[in-house]
């Protein structure tokens, strides 16, 4: 939905539409860079997590600065360039979750399994075109969401596991294996901090 979203809000960063759509577009090839340099040094987690994040940070300070300073000329081109980083932020990730998806599933339910989560994929993207009728009404409404949705996507990642240099489930009991690894090991964590034990 942000992904998309951005795009289709994207005429409303400059007074020229076009130039406005061609920021949002250009934006993508250093995103395609940052793709491909981080993707195998951070891991596949690692990589939507941050990126989400600066996503989240940078849309939701791009509507804060825009609704407490108005249309000052130094702040509306902070506000353009926030989104922008933005845009560049959900286009790396938009990558990864494509990468990291399959890679979660077993082989036997990795073709459904991936049909079943881009066609859920989709419904942000049916979502997204009613962005362009929000920000007419309420400027500061579809980056909030979008900021917002961004900055819960870490949250809930981290019950996921890496993926990055593992082999790949074959079956559904190494499914269950590897998320029963990520969620033990951060019980264990939690517990010692509770308890004040630590790894010698």
């Amino acid at each position: 939905m942000t992904y998309y979203g951005l795009s289709m809000t994207s005429v409303s960063l400059a007074d020229d539409m076009y130039l406005g759509f061609l920021l949002t577009t250009l934006v993508e090839i250093p995103g395609v860079a940052a793709f491909y340099l981080t993707i195998d040094r951070w891991g596949r987690r690692k990589c939507c997590i941050i990126y989400h994040i600066i996503a989240g940070v940078s849309l939701l300070l791009s509507v804060v600065l825009s609704a407490v300073a108005g249309e000052a000329v130094g702040v509306s081109h902070t506000v353009v360039a926030l989104s922008l980083v933005g845009k560049f932020a959900i286009s790396v990730s938009f990558g990864v979750i494509f990468l990291y998806t399959p890679e979660l599933y077993p082989t036997n339910l990795r073709n459904a399994s991936l049909g079943i989560a881009s066609m859920l994929g989709r419904v942000g993207g049916m979502v997204a075109p009613y962005s362009r009728t929000l920000i007419k009404h309420y400027p500061w409404a579809p980056g909030t969401i979008f900021g917002v949705c961004c900055l819960l996507v870490p949250i809930f990642m981290r019950i996921l596991p890496e993926t990055s240099e593992c082999e790949l489930p074959q079956t559904i009991g190494e499914m269950k294996l590897r998320f029963r690894v990520v969620t033990g090991s951060s019980k264990k964590s939690r517990s010692k901090k509770m308890t004040g034990v630590s790894d010698v």
